[in-house]
């Protein structure tokens, strides 16, 4: 966010509001931005102060009682100086119900933010930007659908087709469940709150032939999770996820060169975070821990123009990552400490050939890295702390971007090969009475892919755009992960990643009509669809944690002014109602339970 790199899932949560625009690079990052990673980049851009005042102001109503406002407001405060205030609220009654208690309001959204923003002329060279970020969330958890795997007799095991249909009951007669507004939990109320600070400064100085950027950052998570795991109406599975974090980020980035020669950039970054969490199964247990992580990088890239139109790009950095974890189980382990230091040299080479200015091609090849970590959910084994290694990957990319017509035609396309190796995943361990989670190697894999897009402009009034995306993974493996249902080891070497659809397509269409003096009405439709895939590296093999494959619809109708300062819209999201499991696990050797999103207008 804003450059800013955001160290927890909990931060994550955090809304994303008056934006400038959203920047997204596929791939591992191993030379820039923040952190090294073997999978892309997400960079939210916020609007940022403007030298002319302007406000802009929103209101959205929908299902379940849903009421979204929002309110920005920007301008001078002198004549070098700058601010932008914007607020948001998000809040509906929640969208489920509990069948055996009657009471309403589980997956209630309650969330109210905020940011501030101070720019400053620090001199005739140099510009000081100064944000701050506050997100308070007090919604509640949904309730999960439950799956049921034995048959009507309560002892013997359905079959997966069976009990992914949810013809089959658990241990305690309680059949499965379609309807994804209603749960079985009898707990009445599950919290799901968090609260997110962050402050950053932004320090920009133009020496002429170069560029210094200083990124400072601030930034504490505080977040409260419960939920019924087990889906059940007995609350057994009833689980207390805490989390307190606060992270501390340092980024100086020099960049210069021009468009016909050379274009550089050489930089440092440094990240410290301090966290405390805990996983409670009140009364029985609970496992708390407190981690400690520092991560510092040098880095470099250089762009050289070989001819006006071949460029050869090479980037390389240097990342060293420290850990330590203390852990503590009560009454059923005492504490115990781990540490792990690693470090990793990562990179990027490419080619590119801009045969006119409407066509680009390029080849590249990068590494990435993510560094190892620890387990820190219910641990009563000492050997399932960890650590577990590093990640890496090597990605080679064979890219055409390309635009036609002045632009009304856009064609992109890339084909792609990933090695990646010491893949790491949260596994569910059933062998015991109480299920577990582990982190572990699922081993190695090999990918390949195409990632392509179309997009095409008839008239001015009109759009259409279709993209597709073709994916083959394959798991090389040498681990068996425990599974409940049906019982015993599932071998991983051969089986899809997880969430690895092998075909994925996109569209959209909208006309605008012109009214006049009264402005345009644009109508739009836009879908997705996605073959099956499993949401385990054991799920290819259990109908139960699988997906089918699925489409959604979704259709817009937005009225503007003439002079598009006024708007008015309706949109209907999910238009035939479609069910999909968005998770599935299953937990214990008689039920499964899982995740089944709603449909909001």
């Amino acid at each position: 966010m804003d450059d800013v790199y955001l160290g927890t899932q909990a931060a994550q949560a955090a809304p994303i509001f008056d934006v400038e625009r959203v920047e997204v690079l596929k791939g591992p990052q191993g030379t820039l931005y923040g952190r090294n990673t073997t999978a892309g980049v997400v960079n939210v851009i916020s609007a940022r102060p403007t030298e002319e005042f302007e406000g802009r102001a929103s209101a959205q109503a929908g299902s379940f009682g849903q009421q979204i406002y929002e309110v920005a407001l920007s301008g001078p405060l002198a004549s070098w100086a700058r601010g932008r205030l914007s607020l948001r609220s998000n809040r509906d009654d929640g969208w489920q119900r509990s069948l055996p208690t009657g009471i309403n309001g589980f997956g209630q959204t309650d969330i109210v933010s905020g940011r501030a923003q101070l720019e400053f002329d620090t001199s005739e060279a140099s510009t000081l930007l100064l944000r701050g970020d506050y997100a308070r969330s007090d919604g509640t958890s949904v309730l999960y659908p439950l799956t049921g795997l034995l048959q009507a007799d309560l002892v013997t095991y359905c079959t997966p087709e069976g009990a992914a249909a949810n013809l089959c009951f658990n241990s305690a007669g309680e059949q499965g469940i379609r309807d994804p507004r209603v749960g079985l939990s009898d707990v009445p109320s599950l919290r799901n709150e968090f609260e997110f600070r962050l402050g950053s400064a932004t320090d920009t100085h133009d020496f002429g032939g170069a560029t210094l950027t200083s990124i400072t950052s601030v930034q504490s998570v505080d977040k409260l999770f419960e939920e019924d795991a087990d889906a059940a109406a007995i609350a057994l599975g009833f689980t207390v996820y805490t989390l307190s974090a606060e992270q501390f980020t340092q980024e100086v980035r020099l960049a210069g060169g021009d468009e016909i020669g050379v274009a550089w950039i050489l930089g440092a970054y440094y990240f410290d975070e301090n966290r405390s969490s805990s996983v409670a199964a009140p009364p029985f247990f609970a496992t708390l821990a407190d981690q400690e992580s520092s991560s510092w990088a040098v880095f470099g890239r250089a762009d050289y123009h070989l001819t006006p139109s071949v460029t050869a790009t090479a980037g390389i950095r240097y990342t060293n990552d420290e850990k330590d974890i203390s852990v503590i189980t009560p009454g059923f382990m005492s504490e115990q400490r781990r540490s792990l230091e690693e470090s990793s040299v990562t990179g990027t080479l490419g080619l590119s050939w801009e045969p006119s200015s409407d066509v680009l091609w390029y080849a590249n090849v990068s590494t990435g890295y993510k560094a190892g970590g620890f387990n820190a959910n219910f641990v009563f084994d000492p050997d399932t702390i960890g650590p577990v290694d590093a990640e890496t990957i090597t990605a080679y990319e064979l890219g055409l971007r390309s635009a036609f017509w002045d632009g009304r035609i856009v064609i992109n396309g890339a084909v792609f090969a990933y090695d990646y190796r010491d893949i790491k995943a949260v596994a569910l361990d059933s062998t015991s009475v109480v299920s577990i989670t582990r982190l572990i190697s699922l081993g190695d894999a090999d990918v390949i892919g195409f990632d392509g897009e179309v997009s095409f402009i008839p008239v001015d009034s009109a759009r259409i755009s279709i993209g597709i995306g073709l994916l083959d993974t394959e798991l090389q493996s040498t681990t068996f992960q425990s599974t409940p249902f049906p019982p015993g080891l599932v071998q991983l070497d051969g089986n899809p990643l997880p969430m690895a659809s092998d075909v994925s397509l996109n569209a959209l269409a909208e006309y605008t009509f012109s009214l006049g003096g009264a402005g345009s009405l644009t109508a739009q439709v836009d879908g997705n669809w996605r073959s099956e895939f499993s949401f385990s590296a054991t799920g290819s093999r259990e109908a139960t944690e699988r997906s089918d494959g699925y489409g959604l619809v979704n259709a817009r109708l937005r009225w503007r002014s003439a002079d598009e300062r006024y708007s008015l819209e309706g949109f209907v999201e999910n238009l035939d109602d479609e069910r999909y499991f968005t998770y599935n696990a299953n937990i214990i050797s008689d039920n499964a339970a899982g995740a089944r999103p709603s449909r909001r207008s």
